[in-house]
């Protein structure tokens, strides 16, 4: 009976914590997209002196307010303003959701420390140690760009045949027209 109370109280824990969680993450969002509407509206200067959030929330509410009783005059400016800062910051969660932050953290930390370092800029560090590691890449990089300019030449002269095929069999109304190009 103890284990079924326990994974009770654990479901109701991990539930109360994500409802915690998203309650937070929709006020984070309400808050940035309503100081960016305000920042839109008012302009940016008026936006800094709003940016405490109980006064942000009281200025979007009065203005919700006006919007709901004069709601016959209000323009597609307005709309086109709300949209883009219900927009906005939906973007930047997006984005900020991508960054791998183990990754980012790690590479941000090894930059810190190699400033730190005194003989960070040492032969091990380099990547191309002598001159025959650089030619080599070169010649690489020169063959690599040859094998693409001619896979690009033998698809153009696929194509062209291709077509030169259809506007000759267009021409002459020819049904058959495998024997219009030789095949070698």
């Amino acid at each position: 009976m103890f284990f079924y109370r326990y994974m009770l109280f654990s479901f109701i824990l991990r539930k109360m914590k994500n409802l915690l969680i998203n309650l937070l993450f929709f006020a984070v969002f309400l808050y940035f997209s309503s100081f960016i509407f305000i920042m839109m509206k008012e302009g940016i200067r008026f936006a800094f002196e709003y940016r405490d959030p109980k006064n942000v929330a009281i200025y979007i509410y009065k203005y919700l307010k006006w919007c709901y009783y004069n709601s016959d005059s209000l323009t597609y400016s307005v709309f086109f303003k709300a949209g883009v800062s219900l927009v906005i910051p939906f973007w930047a969660y997006l984005k900020i959701s991508k960054i791998n932050w183990n990754e980012f953290f790690r590479c941000m930390f090894e930059y810190i420390c190699s400033m730190f370092k005194k003989n960070s800029y040492g032969g091990e560090n380099l990547e191309f140690r002598d001159k025959t590691d650089i030619d080599f890449r070169q010649a690489d990089y020169r063959e690599e760009m040859y094998r693409i300019k001619r896979n690009a030449m033998m698809e153009i002269e696929k194509s062209i045949n291709k077509m030169t095929v259809e506007i000759l069999c267009m021409k002459n109304k020819k049904e058959d027209c495998d024997n219009v190009i030789d095949k070698s």
